[in-house]
C-alpha cells in the first residue's frame, strides 16, 4: 500500500497549492475526506455508510493490495464487484488470480481460481462480468482479450483483438458487452464469442442495458446531460428518456465534468450518476438519480464520495438488485464496500 498513499500525498499536497491560490470566490468551500465541496452540497449530502470491510492480504477472507502485488501491476485494490440478491458479493482479487463470493458479514462463501497467463506474463484481469451456467467473462488488460470461464475456472471462450477495452457487462440473454476505446464504440458478442452487434461512434453508451437487452447511454455538454438507450446499432438510433440541466447559479462558474450510467436494479430502474465542479475542482452537485424504464425520475440523492486514486477501475459505484448503490473506500488496512440509499 505504500505507492498508493505516497500518491495520494502528492496529489493533496499539489491540492493544497493551487487552491490556497485560487479559491472558489462565489461561494464557501468545505473540505470533507480530502474533497472540497461547495458549503451548502456538504451541509446535506448523504455519507457513505459501510457495508463490510476485508483487510488486505492473501488469505481467504481478504483480498490483496499493493504489499502482495510485487510487480506493481495495479493499484492495490480490488478492480470489480458484482452484488447479488441475497446481500454477498463477487470480487475480483484480481491479485490474487480468484474471484471471491464474499457473505454480507465479509466472510467469503466460494471462491473461483483462474489462470489466463501466456508466454510467462502475469495476467492483469481488470474487470468481470457473469457468463452463463454460472461462469464468468473476464477482461485481460495484458493481451487484450475477454475470455469466458466455467464456474470452476476453466477457460471455455477466448476473444481476441480487445485492447484499451475500458469494462465490460453481460445482458439479460448472456451475451458480453465490450465497451472499446480503440473502436470508439461497444460489441455485443454471443457467449460462444462470436461478434454480433456493433456500435460504431458511439461512446457515450455504457454496458448497462434494457430487459430487451438495448444498451443505456450518456451524452451532453457542461450545462446539459441527457440519458438515452440506443434502440438500433447500425445506423445508430437514439431514444432519450431523460434530460438534466444544470440549476446551479451562473455565478458559481460550475459545468458537468462527469456523467455516468452506473448500472439497474431487479426491476430495471436506471441509476444515473451527475457531477459539476467549479474550474478550482470545488464539487457543487454530486447526484444520483433513479430513473424508471421510460425515464421518469424516481429518486435522487446529493453524496459525498469517497477519494480514491485507482485510474484504471471500470468502474468506482455501482447498483445492487434491491436498489442501494455500491462503492469503495481505501485505507492502509484494507478496502471497505460502501452504500447510499435513495429515498
Amino acid at each position: 500500500m505504500r505507492r498508493f498513499f505516497l500518491m495520494l500525498l502528492f496529489v493533496i499536497c499539489f491540492h493544497d497549492m493551487v487552491f490556497a491560490a485560487s479559491d472558489s470566490a462565489s461561494c464557501k468551500v468545505t473540505t470533507i475526506d480530502m474533497i472540497r465541496y461547495e458549503a451548502g452540497l456538504a451541509s446535506t449530502a448523504q455519507r457513505p455508510f459501510a457495508i463490510m470491510h476485508l483487510s488486505f492480504g492473501a488469505g481467504d477472507d481478504q483480498v490483496g493490495g499493493c504489499d502482495q502485488d510485487g510487480n506493481h501491476r495495479t493499484e492495490g485494490v480490488p478492480y470489480a464487484y458484482i452484488p447479488l440478491a441475497d446481500g454477498s458479493v463477487w470480487i475480483l482479487d484480481t491479485i490474487q488470480a480468484r474471484l471471491k463470493r464474499f457473505s454480507p458479514a465479509g466472510k467469503m462463501m466460494t471462491a473461483v481460481s483462474f489462470s489466463v497467463s501466456g508466454g510467462g506474463v502475469n495476467p492483469l484481469i481488470r474487470d468481470f462480468a457473469l457468463a452463463p451456467k454460472d461462469g464468468f467473462y473476464l477482461l485481460c488488460a495484458t493481451d487484450g482479450k475477454v475470455r469466458r470461464i466455467s464456474a470452476t475456472g476453466e477457460a471455455v471462450v477466448e476473444i481476441e483483438g480487445l485492447n484499451d477495452t475500458q469494462c465490460i457487462g453481460s445482458d439479460p440473454k448472456g451475451n458480453i458487452l465490450v465497451k472499446n476505446a480503440v473502436l470508439n464504440g461497444l460489441l455485443r458478442f454471443n457467449p460462444d464469442g462470436e461478434l454480433i452487434e456493433r456500435y460504431e461512434g458511439q461512446n457515450d453508451l455504457s454496458v448497462v442495458t434494457d430487459l430487451e437487452c438495448r444498451p443505456y447511454g450518456i451524452h451532453g455538454d457542461e450545462t446539459q446531460a441527457l440519458v438515452f438507450k440506443a434502440t438500433v446499432a447500425s445506423p445508430a438510433e437514439e431514444l432519450v428518456l431523460a434530460t438534466f440541466s444544470l440549476e446551479i447559479p451562473r455565478e458559481r462558474g460550475a459545468h458537468y465534468v462527469s456523467r455516468k450510467i452506473i448500472g439497474v436494479d431487479a426491476a430495471r430502474n436506471i441509476y444515473v450518476e451527475l457531477v459539476a465542479c467549479d474550474d478550482n475542482g470545488v464539487i457543487h452537485l454530486n447526484r444520483l438519480v433513479k430513473l424508471s424504464p421510460t425515464g421518469s425520475i424516481i429518486a435522487r440523492a446529493d453524496i459525498l464520495s469517497s477519494p480514491y486514486m485507482a485510474v484504471d477501475l471500470p468502474r468506482r459505484l455501482t447498483v445492487t438488485p434491491d436498489g442501494h448503490v455500491m462503492g469503495f473506500s481505501v485505507d492502509l488496512k484494507g478496502w471497505t464496500l460502501t452504500g447510499y440509499k435513495l429515498p
